[in-house]
């Protein structure tokens, strides 16, 4: 069965225009050369099915709107600051792609707060948080002051946790390649079950300093108690 062939030329979705047909791709899907209406006027390929269907409205330039928004809320509504607006050269939009620690650092952002994120479910919805001090004016410069740049070759880093575990928050995140957040979910995995072991002991609680000194000298007071009653079970007073 044969595909149907659109003349989409001047057609608009959402903010991108139909220029002109581009090579199918390689299992014949029929693609479109767009213009993006936003500032940058960016051009993109798409493929038609995405147009008609909606799955692709711009450029991408609406998805990082819509990030932005939610950081500006995250800080003004939760902790009444506003988001970073200044100047670091790290955010590029356009043809210039992201620098690798910024995107990371609002990657973050969408996987604690944003429920509609793939991964909110393993993040945010399970407590994980982000420092106060990340998330308010100047995070980004405090971010990277902390973690550093990505090492080389930076598509082998991304940001990770010690054990996997707690928030992100300095001295718990660092870069790291997969094979070593591998390493770092097994070690939480192991301390689990190690403390699940310990449990099933019923070993007793380690008691507190004032604790571990009155039971000291109520043992003492005991083995007094009983020398005294020897000594005068002997008939020998002391």
């Amino acid at each position: 069965m044969s595909r149907r062939l659109l003349n989409l030329k001047g057609c608009r979705f959402g903010r991108l225009t139909a220029i002109r047909r581009a090579p199918n791709s390689a299992n014949g899907r029929a693609r479109w050369v767009c213009q993006c209406s936003c500032k940058d006027q960016t051009i993109v390929t798409v493929f038609q099915g995405s147009l008609r269907a909606g799955h692709t409205k711009s450029c991408g330039c609406i998805q990082r709107e819509i990030v932005r928004r939610r950081i500006c809320k995250l800080n003004k509504h939760q902790h009444g600051l506003n988001s970073p607006r200044h100047k670091h050269g790290f955010s590029r939009s356009g043809k210039q792609k992201q620098v690798p620690e910024y995107k990371a650092w609002t990657s973050m952002f969408e996987r604690c707060s944003n429920p509609r994120t793939p991964s909110y479910k393993n993040y945010g919805a399970i407590g994980v948080s982000v420092c106060r001090r990340w998330r308010r004016k100047h995070g980004f410069q405090h971010f990277l002051a902390c973690v550093g740049s990505k090492p080389t070759p930076k598509n082998l880093y991304s940001l990770g946790r010690f054990l996997d575990s707690g928030n992100y928050e300095p001295g718990n995140c660092c870069w790291m390649t997969r094979a070593e957040q591998e390493a770092e979910r097994k070690g939480r995995r192991a301390m689990m079950a190690l403390r699940k072991f310990h449990s099933t002991l019923n070993l007793p609680k380690r008691r507190k300093r004032g604790q571990r000194e009155k039971a000291n000298a109520d043992r003492g007071a005991g083995r007094n108690g009983e020398q005294n009653c020897t000594l005068f079970s002997h008939g020998v007073s002391r």
